[in-house]
């Protein structure tokens, strides 16, 4: 993309787990001739490599559990095999708990001529300032989100919990799960949760584009490595890469309890699973409610199957009783 598209970039939205500002001022640090290697693998990072692909030469991170992963062609690297060789003209953390590691990891490797470079503004945090609780591994016991835990979701705390009970609701049907639209996979994992606690495991089936969404959108930030690896407490789970209705003739023979539909109006992919929902399945409408999503065509789209939907006055959601 380049620097030229980074305002129409900021101007689009984005989750709780990226403050505009910060990334604002990460994007700002890459020079357009400068080769760069980010350090630390979060939503910054990714942001990053959206709009600076080209500039980037390697991602390291000290979390052993992320090397591997691959986002747009770049694979996850260990920060302990930065060698001296390095090509990079700038180093930029985008990861604020780490920054120490990654100084002192930048030193050990001989390259502490090059530029290390992060917001000053990190999240509210004053980048300048050691904050030893946060960034001292002294401290690393205490209790602190795992990264690699619940995915980050664009959907209120209660709206979750409406959606997995109505999903609880429906685990006396037989059928599998599917959601259309996961992004990081926030909503399917606590789908997820909520069938390993009660002790009903179903398939689940999950749609999205993943790491293919067009980089100019700034919710293009799925990466399905690390998706996959949220996941790993659910062996049940199985992920399409791509448009939903190229997957269609692989689900065929499947019949299905629940679907949660994150998406605006698409009528191929509503057909596709209403004909195999089973009568007292649920069809639940993510996005019903933005008018974007043409809420009106959803509307005569089940008329016509003689099923009315039910709006939800506090939410966007809606869902569909068959």
């Amino acid at each position: 993309m380049g620097a030229e598209q980074v305002p129409a970039y900021l101007f689009g939205h984005f989750s709780d787990e990226v403050s505009k500002s910060t990334l604002a001022e990460m994007l700002s640090l890459v020079g357009s001739d400068r080769e760069i290697v980010l350090l630390g693998f979060s939503d910054y990072t990714k942001h990053i490599i959206n709009n600076f692909g080209e500039n980037v030469t390697a991602v390291f991170e000290i979390d052993p559990r992320f090397v591997g992963f691959e986002f747009r062609g770049h694979q996850i690297q260990h920060i302990d095999s930065l060698v001296s060789s390095q090509i990079v003209d700038d180093f930029i953390v985008c990861v604020f708990d780490h920054l120490v590691d990654y100084t002192g990891a930048i030193q050990s490797a001989g390259l502490a001529d090059k530029p290390i470079l992060w917001p000053e503004d990190f999240d509210g945090k004053k980048g300048h300032r050691y904050h030893i609780r946060e960034q001292s591994p002294l401290y690393r016991y205490e209790h602190r989100p795992d990264r690699l835990g619940e995915p980050p979701t664009m959907m209120p705390r209660e709206t979750i919990t409406f959606l997995t009970e109505l999903l609880r609701a429906t685990l006396r049907v037989e059928g599998d799960v599917a959601e259309v639209g996961v992004w990081q996979g926030g909503s399917a994992w606590n789908m997820a949760k909520m069938m390993q606690v009660v002790g009903n495991i179903r398939q689940l089936h999950l749609f999205d584009f993943f790491d293919d969404h067009a980089r100019t959108n700034p919710e293009a930030i799925m990466c399905l490595d690390e998706i996959r690896a949220r996941f790993s407490f659910y062996d049940q789970v199985h992920f399409y890469r791509g448009f939903a209705e190229q997957h269609m003739d692989k689900l065929a023979d499947r019949d299905f309890c629940f679907v949660h539909v994150d998406l605006g109006f698409i009528p191929t992919v509503l057909d596709f699973f209403w004909s195999r929902l089973k009568p007292g399945g649920i069809m639940a409408l993510d996005n019903y409610g933005h008018i974007r999503s043409w809420p009106t065509e959803f509307d005569r789209f089940f008329a016509e199957r003689a099923h009315s939907i039910i709006r939800m006055p506090f939410s966007y959601q809606a869902f569909v009783v068959k």
